[in-house]
């Protein structure tokens, strides 16, 4: 089974203003999420590319990842999330690499339009929050996120996403196509950087599986 979503994502800083990272000069405060998953006998494969508008600071900080142009071109990065059941009630379990880390993730269901998706660091770090997001599924193919995320029990960033069902692989596809269009994304940087700011070093069809 499958499933493919896009997104319209905003991402804030502890201060409720729009992210600014010092590795990656690009816009966070309104950007693209494409979310491909596909559920095999008990196990959940999500694989995402982040599409991001160029940056409007060139004054400031005209630095760019890959071949693109400060102010001209966006950029990508890829994302990765395996889960498992943890139960027989459509509860998930799975490990996210976190720098040095392993860390530990679970998904629980509340009825059959609220799930919770947290993120907790390992006994031996303390066990706390590294993210605690909840999703709502009002109907109509929409799905809302909110997440609240935490560095050693200090709040560092929020985000919230609105996400809608596409129909099929090929309407999911024309969709990135169309928002990578807008953002400027050159093709030389599609799917080509990891979640660190750092060389992915996969192409999006190695990444999602699937001839992009």
């Amino acid at each position: 089974a499958y499933a493919s979503q896009w997104g319209k994502y905003t991402f804030l800083d502890e201060n409720g203003d729009p992210y600014e990272s010092s590795t990656w000069n690009y816009e966070y405060q309104h950007y693209w999420g494409f979310i491909h998953m596909e559920l095999v006998g008990n196990s959940l494969k999500q694989r995402n590319v982040f599409v991001y508008p160029p940056s409007q600071k060139c004054a400031a900080d005209n630095s760019t990842s890959g071949e693109g142009v400060c102010g001209v071109n966006g950029n990508e990065k890829v994302f990765s999330a395996d889960q498992s059941a943890s139960d027989c009630d459509g509860n998930l379990a799975g490990p996210y690499p976190y720098g040095p880390f392993t860390l530990d993730t679970t998904t629980t269901l509340f009825g059959d339009d609220t799930i919770v998706y947290q993120v907790k660091l390992p006994a031996a770090l303390g066990g706390g929050f590294t993210q605690n997001q909840l999703t709502t599924l009002p109907g109509n193919d929409v799905r809302v996120r909110t997440a609240q995320g935490f560095y050693m029990g200090a709040p560092t960033y929020a985000s919230f996403y609105r996400e809608y069902r596409l129909a099929d692989k090929a309407a999911w596809l024309t969709k990135l196509a169309e928002i990578r269009s807008e953002a400027g994304v050159l093709p030389s940087d599609e799917c080509g950087f990891d979640s660190r700011s750092a060389p992915s070093g996969v192409t999006c069809a190695e990444h999602f599986g699937f001839d992009m």
